[in-house]
């Protein structure tokens, strides 16, 4: 063992049995230097102060060491299934711990922290410390202005009701999480022309004249292709594959570029991004809102292609977006066996895509683009809405980064001009 790892294992172990918080410090230190002051001046009420007040702070260590020595092999019950969505209070987490209650003059708190990893080496550090008002459960809504990662751990710890002492409770419970992006309302005229043809794939859809074929369902087949009759009598889930039938659907290939030269992120180059995710989501909804099961969708990402048929993919979709950063290695969809038409979300940063749209000129591009703005004509956003305590950002957030494209010179791009605070 090097010495580094020793002396973490020693801070380790006396932060996690130290008996009392730092107001209780400061009150012991106070009683001890008054202990001192009643020996050196002979002070008989000083002395009896400084003795009570440490017998009082020594009780009460020793009952919270006693019952979280009572509590201790009972693990935290943490419910984090409830979705987290940036910019938007929700998401709640809730901690339990077994149905011991703690004695009348202690509570059970729990302390969440962890770190949201925003963008390139852009952390966003979280603390929160709640009281369990009845028994050892505990309710904590979580709030974040981005998108992202978010690595938090977990524990319980015994306090008194006056705040001196403290008493950790078995061991941190740790999640990886997922902020995802909003949605927000836009309306995106869902029509396309005829030189915007899109591909086609043609739906199941039931009729008289159709000879149905009938197989064990397999992943990948849609609900609604289910034969749930069929499935009730044999107990198993029997997939009805049908002939072509005249309805069609389209095939949408969207493409999601996140180019940027610099090597790390800045608040303006974050809150851009995050915003190119909304704009996404939100034009799915838009169009599947409109043309229903007419639609289909497949998003090329830097990691990956990912399908859009249900609400289930959708949902699945937002959690892989949000962790998505910026990134310099360039990427294409598959162009085998596709229309040539493509819609392209991209931010101001992406100083690669005139080249890549001038590369493929038999192409068909739309493009939904972030750029800087100013004054009244552009759309002001803040990175903190409110003060919040529990959010601390690192000095990355005093960056500057210029957004490096001036956006796409075209009639048929649509530039979103972002103003960017604090």
């Amino acid at each position: 063992m090097s010495r580094r790892s020793f002396l973490q294992r020693i801070y380790k172990t006396i932060h996690y049995y130290f008996p009392f918080t730092a107001a209780g410090t400061v009150y012991v230190s106070v009683s001890v230097y008054l202990l001192g002051t009643a020996f050196a001046s002979g002070n008989v009420y000083a002395f009896l102060f400084s003795i009570s007040s440490m017998v009082l702070l020594i009780i009460l260590a020793f009952l919270a060491r006693l019952q979280a020595f009572r509590m201790g092999s009972v693990q935290i019950s943490w419910d984090s299934g409830n979705p987290l969505i940036a910019r938007k209070i929700g998401g709640d987490q809730v901690l339990h711990l077994g149905e011991d209650s703690p004695l009348y003059f202690f509570r059970i708190h729990f302390v969440l922290k962890g770190i949201l990893h925003a963008g390139r080496k852009a952390p966003l550090y979280y603390y929160r410390e709640a009281s369990a008002s009845a028994g050892s459960h505990v309710s904590i809504p979580f709030s974040f202005p981005v998108s992202g990662r978010l690595d938090v751990g977990g524990h319980a710890v015994l306090h008194d009701i006056f705040g001196f002492v403290r008493a950790r409770i078995g061991n941190a419970e740790r999640r990886t999480l997922y902020v995802r992006p909003p949605v927000f309302s836009m309306k995106i005229p869902p029509r396309f022309e005829n030189s915007f043809s899109l591909e086609s794939s043609r739906n199941r859809r039931s009729s008289d004249e159709e000879k149905y074929y009938m197989r064990e369902y397999m992943p990948g087949d849609r609900m609604k292709d289910i034969n749930w009759k069929s499935s009730s009598r044999i107990a198993k889930l029997i997939t009805r594959i049908s002939p072509a039938s005249p309805e069609q659907s389209k095939v949408i290939q969207i493409l999601f570029r996140t180019g940027n030269p610099n090597p790390n992120d800045s608040l303006e180059s974050v809150m851009h991004l995050n915003f190119i995710k909304s704009w996404l989501l939100s034009f799915i909804i838009s169009l599947q809102g409109e043309g229903g099961d007419s639609f289909r969708f497949v998003v090329t990402t830097p990691e990956g292609s990912f399908e859009v048929d249900d609400p289930g993919d959708l949902d699945a979709l937002s959690v892989r977006l949000s962790s998505i950063p910026y990134s310099n290695h360039e990427f294409d969809i598959p162009w085998e066996g596709i229309a040539h038409e493509v819609i392209v979300f991209a931010t101001g940063y992406d100083r690669d895509l005139p080249h890549y749209i001038a590369s493929h000129p038999g192409v068909n591009f739309r493009v939904f683009q972030t750029v800087r703005g100013k004054g009244k004509q552009s759309r002001k956003i803040s990175f903190f809405r409110q003060f919040d305590p529990t959010l601390f950002p690192g000095l990355w957030i005093l960056r500057r980064q210029k957004p490096t494209a001036a956006g796409i010179n075209d009639t048929g791009a649509r530039k979103e001009k972002l103003s960017v605070s604090f």
